[in-house]
C-alpha cells in the first residue's frame, strides 16, 4: 500500500468547503438555528434537510454540502481537520486526525450514498465513523 501524502489545502479548496457551509447553513430551518454551532445541532439539521428533502436530488453541491458539515462535526468533536489527501487511489480533500495516517473523507463517503439520502440518519453515520476513526487511531494507524 502505497503512502498517504498529506498536503494543506489550497485558498480554492477553503473557498469550496466554506461555500459548501454556507448551502447547509440556508436551509437550516429556523427552529433549528440556535443550536446549529453544536455538534448535534448540526447532525440534527443535516436529518432534517434530508428528510424535509430540501436538497436537489442528484446536486452534486448539495451532497458536497452534506458531507462537508458532516466533516466539520467530526472537526468540533475529534479534533480532525482538514486535508488534500493522495494515495493510490487519487486525490481527495478529507479529514486527518492529528498527525496520524487515519483519514476519514466524508464527502465521498456521502456521495456515495446519493442514492439513499432521504433515509440517512447523520447521527448513525457519526457514530459509526468516529468509532472507525477511534478504532484504527488505537490499532496505531
Amino acid at each position: 500500500m502505497a503512502e498517504k501524502v498529506f498536503i494543506n489545502l489550497a485558498p480554492q479548496e477553503t473557498a469550496q468547503l466554506e461555500a459548501s457551509r454556507a448551502v447547509i447553513a440556508a436551509h437550516v430551518p429556523d427552529h433549528l438555528r440556535a443550536d446549529y454551532h453544536t455538534p448535534e445541532g448540526k447532525l440534527s439539521a443535516l436529518n432534517h434537510i434530508v428528510a424535509a428533502r430540501s436538497l436537489q436530488p442528484y446536486d452534486a453541491n448539495g451532497i458536497n454540502a452534506l458531507g462537508t458539515v458532516l466533516g466539520d462535526v467530526f472537526v468540533q468533536t475529534l479534533g480532525m481537520r482538514w486535508t488534500r489527501v493522495q494515495d493510490e487511489f487519487g486525490t481527495t480533500i478529507a479529514l486527518r486526525y492529528q498527525d496520524t495516517s487515519v483519514v476519514l473523507a466524508p464527502i465521498d463517503a456521502i456521495a456515495k450514498r446519493e442514492d439513499e439520502l432521504a433515509t440517512l440518519d447523520f447521527f448513525h453515520l457519526y457514530n459509526t465513523f468516529g468509532q472507525i476513526v477511534m478504532d484504527l487511531v488505537e490499532q496505531g494507524m
